[in-house]
């Protein structure tokens, strides 16, 4: 049994009280007028009432109800064989040749020793809402969580990623990411110049938004776009972005649909369409509010067209600010309801002392 809050053990040495101010008060005389002789033999009677075995009874009560409460108030947890059972580790990897190279002797080691080991779905770069969920699965009390997975920029794609109390990060970097200032480079040269573009939003606001985002774009890269919006998108459009999925596609024109439901078929027979799941508002995208929507496009560019360079990697600090432990509270909410109960019982012997004090001491 261990406590989770040792602290309040401390209280035990309250149990000190009732039993000083028990010998206090049996030592203690009782001032009688003086009558009779008669009245000597009850004098002498109330002076050794408190050496009576209810006292001791009442004292012991009093003794328990403090320790009781002591003990309920350091949050008292049993380990059962269940928690043994779950106190083990488990190997998440990633999809990927780099990482399973990287890491075959730990693997190969897992599995010898009986550890779990399970896979991500293959998708590149490491999708981190999936990640996420799957780390969601595995918080569970006791259980060390190993996660391999390859070391890229994707992963900085949302603002933080929760993981178990118990975690550990192993990240594989292939040797050609090597971390370059985009300003230095020329992603878009060679690119078809100037790109007819046309943007399609039912809300104004989304439209404005993305017109801004495209021209942000042109302005740093020194992009010549053709911005058009027509009542539906011209056939020699170059990239098309609108809310609505197209009735028709052009394989040779890149398409980025926002806030759509389409169907994962419908996004694997289509390469390029690109989807964004949220509104491309300030209130309703954490990246239009970060300002890296004109970032968002241009990888969506250069992917179409081929032209993305080497995944950058994140250094050591990146990567402990994107995983973070889940806080205390989540981690105390992972307590099994055994546990639960047997705090209830402590709790009802509380009340149960205490109603048994208060009969003694009226009856007395």
């Amino acid at each position: 049994m261990t406590f989770l809050q040792p602290a309040f053990l401390w209280g035990l040495l309250a149990i000190a009280i009732p039993v000083l101010i028990h010998l206090w008060h049996q030592k203690r005389g009782q001032p009688l007028p003086w009558a009779a002789m008669q009245w000597l033999h009850e004098a002498s009677e109330q002076q050794q009432r408190g050496l009576k075995f209810d006292d001791l009874l009442l004292l012991v009560v009093r003794c328990l109800v403090i320790a009781l409460l002591s003990v309920l108030l350091a949050q008292p947890v049993w380990k059962s064989d269940s928690d043994t059972k779950i106190a083990q580790a488990v190997h998440v990897v990633a999809a990927d040749s780099l990482v399973r190279s990287a890491f075959r002797f730990e693997l190969d080691r897992a599995q010898k020793v009986g550890e779990p080991v399970f896979s991500l779905p293959a998708t590149t770069p490491t999708n981190p809402l999936q990640l996420q969920t799957i780390l969601d699965s595995l918080r569970q009390p006791g259980l060390l969580v190993h996660l391999y997975i390859r070391n890229d920029a994707s992963l900085a794609d949302v603002p933080q990623i929760s993981v178990p109390d118990r975690f550990s990060l192993h990240t594989a970097m292939a040797s050609t990411s090597v971390k370059q200032p985009v300003a230095s480079q020329k992603p878009f040269e060679g690119i078809k110049s100037p790109l007819s573009i046309w943007t399609g939003y039912r809300n104004a606001t989304e439209q404005q938004t993305v017109t801004a985002a495209l021209r942000a774009l042109a302005n740093v890269y020194a992009l010549k776009l053709n911005l058009k919006k027509a009542p539906t998108p011209p056939t020699e459009a170059d990239w098309v972005l609108t809310d609505q999925l197209p009735k028709t596609l052009k394989s040779s024109t890149l398409y980025t649909i926002s806030g759509a439901n389409v169907s994962v078929a419908d996004q694997q027979t289509a390469p390029n369409l690109v989807f964004v799941a949220d509104t491309l508002t300030a209130q309703t995208s954490e990246l239009v509010a970060n300002g890296r929507l004109p970032e968002l496009l241009g990888n969506q560019l250069l992917t179409f067209y081929k032209r993305n360079p080497a995944p950058n990697s994140l250094t050591q600090q990146e990567l402990a600010s994107i995983f973070k432990q889940a806080n205390a509270m989540e981690a105390a909410s992972t307590l099994s309801i055994d546990r639960t109960k047997e705090q209830n019982w402590i709790l009802l012997a509380l009340l149960v002392m205490i109603g048994l004090e208060r009969w003694l001491a009226l009856r007395k």
